[in-house]
């Protein structure tokens, strides 16, 4: 997907995470309460590492540098957007932000 895919698409819409959650993987045995979060995160990553496969580890395959480049691209696109959105919203709520700080001499 591409970086502004990855931004926009809630979660849920993601479809590993969706499998993962109508799969029997989410369930909880009784004995497991006490780990709850621990054992479906662990479970998560598991399900993702099977469903990627060798493509995750091609990532940080040291000996290919161009996936490990296309990987960077990606994240740095990514928090571009990020960085824009987050500022555009900034201005939407906080317009005068700069003089949130600001008090008249009279009130000193």
């Amino acid at each position: 997907m591409s970086p502004e895919e990855g931004i926009y698409t809630a979660k849920e819409e993601i479809p590993i995470l969706q499998e993962f959650k109508k799969s029997n993987l989410n369930q909880i045995l009784p004995s497991e309460r006490q780990f709850s979060g621990v054992i479906l995160d662990l479970r998560l990553h598991n399900r993702i590492w099977e469903y990627y496969e060798k493509n995750f580890f091609d990532i940080f395959d040291v000996r290919n540098p161009a996936v490990w480049g296309k990987y960077v691209i990606f994240h740095n696109e990514t928090q571009r957007l990020l960085y824009e959105n987050w500022k555009r919203q900034e201005k939407m709520y906080t317009p005068f932000k700069q003089f949130d700080d600001f008090a008249p001499d009279e009130l000193w």
